[in-house]
């Protein structure tokens, strides 16, 4: 029995509770063999030091240990001379999928560019002039607390229902989240923003969404759907490749569709957030911009579950059965913000393209890869 040093459903009292149960001895150390191959209860717990939930199954030193297991139960002893191929696979296959992510930004630019001439309009930046006093250091604390917190607290009372209601261990968790974050985004946004700073109504906040979304509408959302295919099918081939099954079945493409739905208007909701967010950025390089924006919305997205994780981690604290789940989250959320702002930026700058394409690519996130785990 093998867990990681930061496995968030396990301890290390759990697994030598375990060994204790199935051994029925007390006295009971991880490392040590219990039993014996000849009849067939020889037992051990190992913890690997380095590793999580997501990734015990590619963890080397728990492969390691279950490789000389089979060497001791086959051949009576462990091995001397044996290579393992894991983290050769795991580096080659994320140099491959960064080659691959690369073109898909180049083709992205000539999509563009065929789309929309170059003639781009800056929603963002014009949105917030009648709110001059609102800081890019304000929207940033807003979100990172308060609607962080808001929405992970929804997410607390949602998740397990969502997971019994949608047929899928994680999409529940998933939903939840983002559910979560909208609702949290809007409170704080009118009580913060628009009541406090602006003096509106909160029938001005579907105004305010208009404003972003009613240039280049119908070419912004082609933009998104091509872009969320690009990118889709070309981490799925590299990691079809060298991980695990990953190509999308007929039945997942359907679902993939029914969840883009859904998530739609709570999507739009965070994209409307963050592009205000970039509209405060003063710079005017586009790569400045974009690397700056990745940064910071890495930072918004994952302050809080970071602090959460650790504190999982450390065992200080037991949350719900789809916080194992959370890396998983985390990880994609950096892999999409480094996504998402380009799609933005080269989108007509409409956040119906760049929700779009989160729409398909958390779906697929979900669908794909939450019920069993990151690699």
């Amino acid at each position: 029995m093998a867990i990681g040093l930061f496995e968030q459903g396990a301890t290390e009292e759990h697994l030598l509770e375990a060994l204790r149960s199935y051994t029925g001895q007390q006295d009971i150390e991880i490392g040590v063999i219990y039993g014996d191959f000849t009849n067939e209860d020889a037992t051990k717990g190992f913890i690997g030091p380095f590793s999580e939930h997501t990734f015990e199954v590619k963890d080397p030193s728990i492969v390691f240990e279950t490789v000389q297991w089979f060497e001791r139960a086959f051949n009576g002893a462990p091995a001397n001379n044996i290579v393992l191929t894991v983290t050769a696979i795991q580096v080659f296959s994320h140099i491959s999928l960064f080659g691959v992510v690369a073109l898909c930004f180049v083709l992205m630019v000539y999509l563009s560019n065929y789309l929309f001439k170059r003639k781009f309009v800056y929603p963002e930046k014009e949105i917030l002039k009648e709110a001059e006093g609102i800081s890019i250091y304000k929207l940033i604390l807003y979100y990172t607390i308060p609607v962080a917190l808001i929405g992970f607290i929804i997410y607390i009372f949602l998740s397990d229902y969502f997971s019994e209601v949608i047929p899928l261990s994680a999409s529940g968790s998933t939903l939840a989240l983002i559910i979560g974050a909208a609702i949290g985004t809007i409170l704080v946004y009118y009580v913060l923003i628009m009541r406090r700073e602006q003096k509106l109504s909160i029938k001005d906040f579907p105004l305010k969404i208009k404003e972003m979304t009613s240039t280049n509408g119908k070419e912004s959302i082609i933009f998104g759907i091509i872009a969320a295919l690009l990118m889709i099918f070309s981490i799925s081939a590299i990691w079809h490749w060298s991980v695990q099954y990953t190509l999308p079945s007929p039945k997942a493409l359907g679902t993939i569709m029914g969840m883009t739905l859904i998530h739609f208007p709570f999507l739009l909701i965070k994209e409307f957030y963050f592009r205000n967010v970039q509209g405060k950025l003063k710079t005017t390089s586009p790569y400045r911009e974009y690397f700056s924006m990745v940064g910071i919305g890495i930072f918004m997205d994952n302050l809080l579950i970071g602090l959460l994780m650790l504190i999982t981690w450390l065992h200080l604290f037991s949350g719900p059965v789809s916080a194992l789940y959370l890396s998983v989250w985390v990880m994609f959320s950096i892999y999409q913000q480094f996504a998402v702002t380009w799609v933005y930026m080269w989108s007509g700058r409409n956040i119906l393209g760049s929700t779009i394409f989160l729409c398909i690519f958390y779906s697929w996130m979900a669908v794909i890869f939450f019920p069993y785990g990151f690699l």
